[in-house]
């Protein structure tokens, strides 16, 4: 009776490695894999590019680490500015959805991807803005001492040369930086849950 009764219980599955459960994950996920990795060689070329330029206009008046940092971290925004806007363009994903690239693509998890994006763009704006203010501190005198001289001499003061506009880098820079803290603040998460999301945009 008992090996009729064990006859008729269903087989236990024998549990999957853990190699095959890797291997369906990276099935899955590559197109996932595929979008990070180019992802990343594109900004790190975009970072050595910025790096050897910072490098070729390094001269005596000014920080060569400074401006490598604040070159590097400039071009991979650049980049990364734009492609945040390309990411939610419903238009463009939904054209790219009817061709063979939806196959390619991780196009059904282009809000995560905007997300990620949005998080370098913060991290590589407060690289980028240290690094400037790095570099033009080296060049500003101490005025009288006083740290508060120093702060306004570098953050207020026209730098000839710096900028599109003669000058115009440091002051554009700030106001950039404070748009940047607005966006951030109004697509946190509390704000949008509570309503308010049009203040996002």
């Amino acid at each position: 009776m008992q090996i009729a009764a064990e006859w008729l219980n269903p087989k236990k599955k024998k549990p999957k490695s853990q190699s095959r459960c890797s291997y369906h994950a990276l099935r899955n996920n590559f197109s996932v894999i595929i979008f990070w990795i180019v992802f990343v060689i594109i900004n790190v070329g975009l970072a050595a590019w910025g790096a050897y330029e910072g490098y070729r206009s390094v001269n005596d008046e000014r920080h060569p680490a400074a401006i490598i940092i604040a070159r590097s971290a400039g071009r991979c925004l650049s980049f990364e500015c734009c492609f945040v806007l390309v990411l939610m363009l419903r238009k463009l994903l939904t054209i790219l959805r009817n061709t063979f690239l939806m196959s390619v693509l991780p196009l059904d998890q282009h809000v995560i991807i905007h997300k990620i994006v949005a998080i370098f763009i913060i991290i590589l704006s407060v690289i980028h803005t240290a690094g400037h203010i790095a570099n033009i501190g080296e060049t500003v005198e101490n005025v009288n001492g006083t740290t508060a001289a120093w702060i306004r001499n570098v953050l207020v003061r026209p730098f000839p040369g710096l900028g599109l506009v003669e000058g115009s880098c440091i002051i554009t820079g700030i106001l950039i930086i404070i748009v940047l803290i607005i966006m951030t603040i109004c697509s946190l998460p509390f704000i949008r849950r509570n309503g308010y999301f049009k203040v996002s945009f």
